[in-house]
């Protein structure tokens, strides 16, 4: 989860999971699913979910 939060929000206590609105914890949660469907279940290809990682990025830059 905390890597998640680094890697769509940044690093550092204000980013933790834990301190989160509920729109940029719904995005690492998306975001923890999707890593689960590319590399766990194999329902989504791997290149599909850096994909989406790169637009949940810049839709957590838009809501800090």
């Amino acid at each position: 989860m905390n890597v998640y939060c680094d890697v769509l929000i940044g690093i550092g206590k204000h980013t933790r999971y834990s301190r989160l609105s509920n729109t940029l914890k719904e995005a690492v949660d998306f975001a923890i699913q999707s890593h689960i469907e590319a590399f766990d279940t194999r329902i989504k290809s791997v290149d599909a979910h850096n994909k989406y990682i790169v637009q949940l990025q810049e839709f957590c830059k838009e809501q800090m």
